[in-house]
């Protein structure tokens, strides 16, 4: 290698992330998260810029999606093991200690980091710098050459050049593929030709060049057996080189200049490094600063150069800490078309009304920052000069960018710390509005890779995305799903938690007596079954008390016994009476413990209402999720469960509760997108969709079949729905396998589209790697190729209902939209979404007009083949809704 010339290491992060998860002990942080593939990766980058000091400096990350070879090969690393859960979690801390050394990061979807690698390695090749690849891939080698070596990630310090790789494979670099293409990877599920190693690969490659060149000439290959092996194998061996050759023109962007190796920023990486509690690597630090001659930056560069409103060049961040200041930033704001916002948080979390608000003008000729440098200006608004920023955050002429939307529409409204918008002075935030977090996870983007220490850098790191975004979201045909459901929805959801729901404590109070017991009565009972007293919440002395003392028929085996999981005591309690009480003693603590005895807590004092807050990116699928307190998952199963629905009341007098359900929306959803003429034709008779299923799979006529035949074809169509197997089925309905497949075929003769559905969901999701709902919305499976089969399986599953789930998803959240606006046309309040459910509080005498509405609009959101059909209730409480 030429060491005259500037350096440029490029360094394989999945392969490095690999082998210091391995090669280093499990730390953990005192929180809980795994630290050894971090601390081995950030100590790989210490000792590069340590020993071998390079001029230039980057690292590519292989990214989630499919890639090209999948596509050319379906089982390419279908046989790789299943990166560990605790690896995965390491992965956005891998990111954001490269960034905090300034290192950049380059990924491309569709390419692996191989190939990431091989492009930016030409590219700098004809830059004229010498390049040093860091990576433990075989494949890497193919690209060494007299301007490019490998630095190996199995022994310390040694070097592949062109002599190396020779040795090592008897052929030039360029010969790699060729012999991968014999003998084949299992590592990357790379076929080769069966019952060829590595040593006749290298011969036959040495002796011939290429395989091309091979098959062209296999009369000279002496052996007939190997001569049979080669020509049965020859197609494996052909697909096999075009998965080993990496690709060099992969288009990516490569900014040399940032990629330069800067001095080490102790400002920067030192938060992180405290946060993941790398205390020996923070003296290593020091002592490779002072090795390599690099002065320590201040321990505190001002924010502000106090000259007014602009900083020096020095910084790219102004604390505005006097009011005519804050006032003449607010004039200057008034004039950028764009302004991109930062909810900044204390360390302690947002204290009401006491948090900051970062505000970056985009650049619009106006003379405001970022100037020609690319620096990034942001203006720091502590929580006294936030209503200086009123006109500039109501004024809908100016567009805004920022991360949760919704989460800074409640902070502005909330001016005083309540849970409402604030009698003083509320700020509204509105105009076009652009939100990265929801837009990140339409795309699938890890924005946690962002995450630091300083949310301020988070910010402005994240804000450089949108473009980027807006780009993918529109090559992805996602825009009018974003621009259209998702950023009207955050006002909806912002109303639904400003209004929130009010409970009734006393009936709270009279349940939670009640209950409590019940659980005293139950304890009891289980003694007595039991013959003795033991802890009944320990599931290791009711291991003790069920599996040895009564000798029951054991489940599988755990660290502390036999397993109790609700699954085991089911199906024990079919044949012995105290697993059911068991489950009968867990079902009630539950209840207490997570609703009855939480919810007074969690009420507001002021209103005697609970504000749940909404998650638009909590689900893969496009669902809501909701959280603090999950109103979502209010018990309803059981009698006991729907009586905590009673403490949930309309707030004024004269004002009643009105339910909105979509009606088995889920098969309505199947019937349109299969284009099943049966199941589209049940449904446009408005019958009983599972009798008709039951008398399908039973054959029997209407007259004939039972509830329990209606119950089993009700879990056969949902089961349908969610992928079920007939294993699952059998467990279901206590049938043999045999029976369950046998219903499960009933139901594919009669719905035979539904079947064609499944198998070309199938084949799509195995070609293009994600499926979509009817509007769009994507969902990708990088593992359902896997060699593992329940994980495989698992995402068959999901693939298979995500169009049906999702677009269910986003027809309530059309109708969410379009009720939101025709709301304000009565005295009413939409309150709460439960997957397929409406909660609406309305003025009683206006309530049967109200229905009316709410039933056209969630009936006519969306076009089926399908009617769409919902069920209307209302009552004094939400128990009374049913």
């Amino acid at each position: 290698m030429n060491t005259t010339k500037l350096k440029l290491f490029l360094i394989d992060g999945n392969s490095y992330a690999y082998k210091a998860f391995y090669a280093v002990p499990h730390f953990k942080t005192s929180a809980g998260q795994p630290t050894n593939a971090i601390f081995g990766f950030a100590r790989t980058l210490l000792k590069i810029i340590k020993d071998y000091k390079p001029d230039y400096l980057g690292v590519a990350f292989d990214r989630p999606e499919p890639t090209f070879r999948h596509k050319q090969y379906a089982d390419y690393k279908k046989h790789r093991p299943k990166m560990p859960e605790e690896l995965i979690s390491q992965f956005p801390f891998l990111k954001e200690v490269t960034e905090g050394f300034d290192i950049p990061i380059f990924e491309m979807p569709g390419y692996e980091a191989d190939d990431v690698v091989a492009t930016l390695a030409k590219k700098a090749e004809n830059l004229g710098l010498a390049v040093t690849i860091v990576s433990g891939d075989k494949d890497i080698l193919q690209i060494v050459n007299s301007n490019t070596n490998v630095l190996s990630a199995h022994k310390e310090g040694f070097f592949y050049d062109e002599e190396k790789v020779k040795e090592r494979f008897g052929v030039s670099p360029s010969s790699v593929p060729d012999i991968l293409a014999l003998m084949g990877d299992a590592a990357d599920n790379i076929p080769g030709v069966a019952g060829i190693g590595e040593k006749t690969a290298m011969a036959l490659i040495a002796q011939f060049g290429t395989i091309e060149n091979l098959y062209e000439n296999l009369d000279k290959v002496t052996k007939e057996k190997l001569v049979k092996t080669l020509t049965e194998n020859k197609e494996s061996a052909i697909i096999s080189k075009k998965l080993a050759l990496l690709v060099t023109d992969v288009p990516i962007e490569f900014d040399i200049e940032k990629a330069k190796l800067k001095d080490i920023d102790m400002q920067k990486i030192l938060p992180v490094f405290k946060k993941l509690e790398f205390r020996k690597l923070i003296g290593e630090l020091e002592t490779i600063i002072s090795a390599l001659s690099i002065s320590l930056p201040a321990s505190v560069i001002p924010a502000s150069n106090r000259s007014g409103i602009l900083p020096d060049k020095s910084g790219s961040q102004t604390i505005i800490q006097e009011l005519d200041v804050a006032v003449a930033v607010r004039k200057k704001l008034n004039n950028a078309p764009e302004i991109n916002i930062a909810l900044l948080d204390e360390d302690e979390g947002i204290s009401p009304g006491r948090g900051k608000i970062g505000v970056i003008p985009v650049s619009n000729r106006s003379g405001i920052l970022p100037d020609k440098s690319g620096i990034q200006e942001m203006f720091i608004f502590p929580h006294e000069f936030i209503p200086e920023l009123k006109p500039i955050f109501e004024n809908e002429n100016i567009k805004k960018t920022g991360y949760d939307i919704k989460k800074l529409k409640l902070f502005l409204s909330r001016r005083g710390g309540f849970t409402r918008p604030s009698p003083v002075n509320p700020i509204n935030l509105s105009g076009p509005l652009f939100d990265i977090m929801i837009a990140a996870h339409l795309l699938d983007y890890n924005i946690k890779q962002y995450l630091s220490s300083s949310p301020e850098v988070f910010h402005q790191e994240i804000f450089k995305l949108k473009n980027e975004l807006e780009k993918a979201l529109q090559e992805k045909d996602l825009t009018k799903l974003f621009n259209e459901v998702e950023m009207p929805l955050v006002d909806v959801l912002y109303n639904m938690e400003v209004n929130g729901i009010k409970i009734d404590t006393e009936v709270l109070k009279e349940l939670s007596e009640f209950l409590e017991h019940n659980i005293i009565e139950l304890n009891k009972e289980i003694y007595a079954l039991a013959g003795e007293e033991f802890n009944v919440n320990s599931p290791k002395e009711l291991s003790r008390i069920l599996f040895e003392k009564l000798n029951l028929p054991k489940g599988k085996k755990i660290k502390t016994g036999h397993s109790t999981a609700v699954d085991v005591l089911e199906k024990l309690a079919l044949n012995n009476e105290l697993p059911a009480k068991i489950l009968d003693y867990r079902g009630i603590m539950k209840l207490k413990s997570n609703y009855v005895d939480v919810l007074p807590k969690l009420m507001d004092k002021n209103t005697f209402k609970v504000h749940t807050s909404y998650r638009q990116t909590g689900t893969s699928t496009g669902r809501l999720s909701s959280a603090e307190p999950n109103l979502q998952t209010i018990p309803i199963k059981t009698q006991m469960g729907r009586e905590v629905r009673k403490a949930f009341i309309p707030s004024e007098k004269n004002w009643i509760f009105i339910s909105a359900d979509y009606s088995q929306i889920e098969l309505r959803f199947l019937a349109h997108i299969s284009e099943d003429e049966n199941l589209i034709n049940a449904f446009k008779k408005d019958g009983d969709i599972h009798l008709r299923t039951a008398m399908e799979i039973f054959n029997l006529s209407a007259d004939k079949v039972t509830s329990d035949m209606r119950r089993s074809a009700k879990i056969v169509n949902f089961g349908i729905i969610y992928g079920m197997s007939a294993y699952g089925l059998s467990k279901e309905l206590n049938l043999s396998v045999g029976e369950a497949q046998n219903y499960i075929d009933n139901y594919f003769a009669k719905y035979s589209a539904v079947k064609t559905y499944i198998s070309n969901t199938m084949e799509k999701v195995r070609k293009d790697g994600y499926v979509t709902t009817i509007l769009g919305r994507r969902r990708y499976f990088p593992e359902i190729n896997s060699y593992m089969k329940s994980i495989r399986e698992f995402n068959e599953r999901a693939a298979m209902n995500m169009p049906i789930q999702g677009s269910a998803s986003d027809l309530i959240k059309l109708a969410m939209i379009k009720l939101d606006k025709e709301i304000k046309n009565f005295k009413a309040r939409m309150l709460l979404q439960v997957h397929d459910e409406l909660l609406f509080e309305v003025y009683a005498p206006e309530s049967e007009k109200f229905k009316i509405v709410i039933k056209d609009i969630m009936e006519t959101a969306m076009f089926l083949k399908v009617p769409i059909k919902v069920d209307i209730k209302s009552g004094k409480n939400w128990y009374d809704c049913k």
